[in-house]
């Protein structure tokens, strides 16, 4: 090795001789209730390590100022603990906790009863992902009331799975906020029938609904124009009889 004489006493040198040193090391873990979920460990402000779920690691570098911050996910609040900035110290093995607590909201509807004995189904698909529910409304009465059980916080898809004799209702959207009722009005409008008669065998009924520009014909003494959408037709008489 190289050493620098710095100095005699007597018979004996002194040597300057380099010194070796050992990192210091110590147990750290994270141990989390969401494997599917990430989590970063910061130190001073920069990023260390970056892991899913559990974490172990017996010979990690001792050091201080060290905070982990969780992956947020709608629904879900993250608890760290200790929540916040800690040091690993030599010699003391160093645990972190992250628990996903769930958060709740409630969805109510409200709306006018639909016909004797029909039903619908309320379908809700969170748009955050998981599976879509699909919920049968049954009406009570002279209205329908429902209120649902603890849905988790987010925005949701809402669509109504009507009777084919209703208009179709576009598919809306509703956010549920932790501890508070949101509330759903739709409006249900039915589809009527239109009945044509005339004393002409060869008649031609043609009408048309002004804001679709849709086209139904129907022929004969009368006829009856099925499940037509709300709004305003024009309606015309014509024949088919050389006469």
């Amino acid at each position: 090795c190289n050493a620098k004489i710095i100095g005699e006493t007597k018979n004996w040198l002194k040597y300057d001789l380099p010194k070796k040193y050992q990192r210091r090391t110590t147990e750290f873990s994270v141990v989390s209730n969401r494997e599917d979920l990430n989590w970063t460990l910061v130190k001073s402000g920069k990023e260390i390590l970056s892991h899913q779920g559990n974490f172990k690691d017996i010979n990690f570098p001792t050091g201080s100022r060290y905070f982990i911050d969780p992956e947020e996910i709608p629904g879900y609040v993250a608890e760290v603990s200790p929540d916040r900035e800690f040091d690993i110290t030599f010699g003391s093995a160093t645990k972190v906790s992250v628990v996903y607590t769930p958060e709740y909201g409630y969805l109510n509807l409200e709306a006018p009863a639909l016909n004797e004995g029909e039903s619908f189904t309320l379908s809700l698909k969170s748009m955050n992902g998981g599976p879509v529910l699909n919920i049968p409304i049954q009406q009570d009465g002279d209205e329908i009331l429902w209120r649902s059980g603890g849905l988790l916080t987010g925005k949701y898809l809402v669509e109504y799975n009507l009777p084919s004799n209703y208009e179709p209702l576009p598919v809306g959207q509703v956010t549920i906020i932790k501890d508070q009722q949101t509330l759903l009005t739709p409006d249900f409008t039915e589809k009527k029938n239109l009945y044509v008669r005339t004393g002409h065998p060869h008649a031609v009924f043609n009408i048309t609904h002004l804001e679709s520009g849709k086209e139904y014909i129907g022929n004969g003494y009368s006829h009856t124009f099925h499940s037509l959408a709300p709004g305003t037709y024009h309606l015309q008489f014509s024949t088919t009889a050389d006469s």
